[in-house]
């Protein structure tokens, strides 16, 4: 008795070899164990009308360098939106490490 090998057996095997392609990832992610520079983006509301006010008094503080000065921040930039009103800070931090140390001593 011999087993016959017709439409319905390839078929199978077809299905059988498209589910196994179907199991395999699609993609693979390489994880580095590099540190990788991390940013951190706030804003702080101000008045609009107020840009100069804002501008001397970041300035007069000596903020950006005393923050620059912190463990772990690459660097630091402020801005501000004269049309919204906001005070933007963006924080470089060397890598993820770096940045959750700052935020538990805010």
């Amino acid at each position: 008795f011999s087993r016959a090998r017709g439409p319905r057996s390839s078929m199978l095997a077809r299905i059988a070899s498209q589910q196994s392609r179907l199991l395999r990832p699609l993609a693979v992610r390489h994880m580095s164990g590099e540190a990788r520079p991390m940013t951190r983006f706030v804003q702080y509301p101000f008045d609009k009308t107020k840009m100069a006010e804002v501008r001397a008094w970041v300035n007069d503080s000596d903020m950006p360098a005393s923050v620059r000065a912190e463990t772990g921040v690459k660097d630091v930039e402020f801005s501000f939106c004269p049309g919204e009103g906001w005070l933007a800070a963006r924080y470089i931090f060397n890598d993820l490490d770096d940045m959750v140390a700052f935020l538990g001593e805010i």
